[in-house]
């Protein structure tokens, strides 16, 4: 007799002792039992139950049991990919997610992986992990190379890798779909890196699609105020006093701009414009004296007589 026969004879033997409707639920227990151990979708099935319970470790057991199954199952690989994720095994995590997409050929999934890619990118650069994080907004960027969120999570990992030039050409490519919005984001840019003659250029580019925005030609002047120290000449000044005029011609009832024409006449060595502006100002928000008091701008200005009687 085969140990085959004998395992029956031992089944049979064994099941004799329950009633004949108990015996067919255990035989039917019996034969689940062995599908589990040969069926991958039990185990993802499984997986996904103790994921949903939190049970992250005793999950990717199960995942693990179900690609020794089935290597290239996707729902599997995303799943064990996820709970990798949870226990902070973020390039394991990726690796097995990169891997599902790689399989994937079905468009509309591929559509949805692409965000689950963009939210798994942002929560890599969360943590920190911003070279794994690049790579799955660009792997999202695969299927929409025009959508214009994975390109904003792209723009914000690039700065995380101080990659100003890759910033650069990405703000491009927004450009050339939402130019109002990302015109702005691209000035800040420059702004910050210190170029500001080419913050000023694409200050210009905006203004000529929203010429009567009075906060770009705010920034504009903010932005031509740092160059003065790139030059003795009051051209960037004066750049920055008509940036501030047209903005006070779009909006003449905001005291802060008056204010911040005030403090470029003050530097530029004009007291009159400069106390005639400082005078509005206070006229709109008397609260400006004190701050004139302590601004470095009017420094020149802080013991004349009359920038102490307007502003006691």
């Amino acid at each position: 007799m085969t140990e085959y026969d004998k395992s029956i004879v031992r089944t049979r033997t064994s099941l004799k002792r329950f009633k004949p409707k108990v015996q067919n639920k255990l035989v039917l227990r019996g034969l689940l039992d062995l599908s589990e151990v040969r069926d991958a979708n039990y185990w993802f099935y499984k997986g996904e139950e103790l994921r949903e319970q939190e049970n992250f470790e005793e999950a990717l057991d199960a995942f693990e049991k179900g690609l020794k199954l089935t290597p290239d199952g996707i729902n599997i690989l995303w799943s064990k990919g996820y709970s990798l994720f949870q226990l902070k095994r973020y390039k394991d995590a990726f690796k097995c997610n990169y891997r599902a997409v790689e399989l994937e050929n079905d468009p509309g999934r591929l559509h949805d992986m692409s965000w689950d890619l963009h939210e798994m990118s942002f929560n890599l650069e969360w943590e920190g992990f911003f070279r794994i994080a690049l790579k799955a907004i660009n792997k999202a960027l695969n299927f929409n190379q025009n959508n214009i969120y994975h390109l904003r999570m792209k723009v914000t990992i690039l700065e995380d890798l101080k990659q100003h030039e890759e910033v650069l050409l990405t703000y491009d490519k927004m450009i050339k779909i939402a130019p109002e919005l990302i015109f702005i984001k691209k000035a800040f840019f420059l702004h910050r890196l210190g170029r500001y003659k080419e913050a000023i250029k694409v200050y210009d580019k905006l203004i000529e699609l929203e010429p009567n925005d009075p906060s770009l030609w705010y920034w504009k002047a903010k932005t031509f105020i740092k160059m003065r120290h790139y030059t003795k000449t009051d051209i960037f000044y004066d750049g920055a006093i008509t940036a501030y005029s047209k903005a006070i011609e779009e909006y003449p009832n905001y005291q802060g701009y008056w204010y911040e024409r005030a403090s470029i006449f003050s530097l530029k060595g004009d007291k009159l414009n400069a106390l005639e502006d400082l005078s509005k100002t206070i006229t709109l928000d008397s609260s400006y004296k004190e701050d004139a008091r302590e601004d470095e701008f009017f420094k020149v200005l802080w013991e004349d007589n009359d920038f102490k009687q307007m502003t006691r």
